[in-house]
């Protein structure tokens, strides 16, 4: 950058979603996804992108929606992935489906909307670039111990989250290497 540092990044970000979720709905029961997006470019790319992946991979029927056509495209027994921001995920209206959903935590902004919708709905897969599931729950708790433990006050969490998860890898890492 401008003043010569470098960023090191750990995660294959959207990537690794759109491969924890290609995983999961190969495996899993859906017989449609619905994957709801914006048209832009970082939504468009995403939804490509798993496209791609299910289509070379599973006999999966994909239906791409917008949050405003989301009530048309939905089908019986459909999986649901958004590929939302925190305000659309909020305005988004309630999916008729019991079929599992996935929420990509990189277009939220790694923070869980207690929308209406989303609550209804029932369980939310929710899909993190370092960990997934029950795997996230238990780093975030032990996170959000360490920030009370210290009595730090955190500001943009996902951010402090994700940089407290990659500098555990590297310490671990480091006890690995032999000298």
């Amino acid at each position: 950058n401008a003043d010569g540092g470098q960023s090191l990044y750990f995660s294959r970000g959207l990537q690794a979603e759109v491969d924890v979720i290609a995983a999961a709905l190969s495996a899993g029961s859906a017989t449609s996804v619905v994957q709801i997006f914006k048209r832009d470019a970082a939504g468009s790319i995403v939804a490509q992108r798993l496209r791609q992946r299910l289509t070379a991979s599973t006999k999966l029927e994909l239906v791409d929606a917008t949050p405003v056509t989301a009530l048309n495209a939905m089908m019986p027994g459909a999986a649901v992935v958004l590929w939302l921001d925190t305000p659309s995920l909020a305005a988004l209206p309630p999916l008729p489906t019991a079929a599992p959903v996935f929420v990509s935590s990189t277009f939220a902004g790694g923070t869980v909307p207690h929308s209406a919708p989303l609550a209804a709905q029932g369980p939310i897969t929710w899909i993190q670039p370092f960990a997934l599931g029950d795997e996230w729950q238990r780093r975030s708790k032990n996170f959000a111990s360490f920030m009370r433990k210290h009595r730090l006050q955190g500001h943009q969490t996902r951010v402090e989250e994700q940089t407290w998860f990659a500098c555990r890898l590297f310490g671990d890492a480091l006890l690995h290497v032999s000298r």
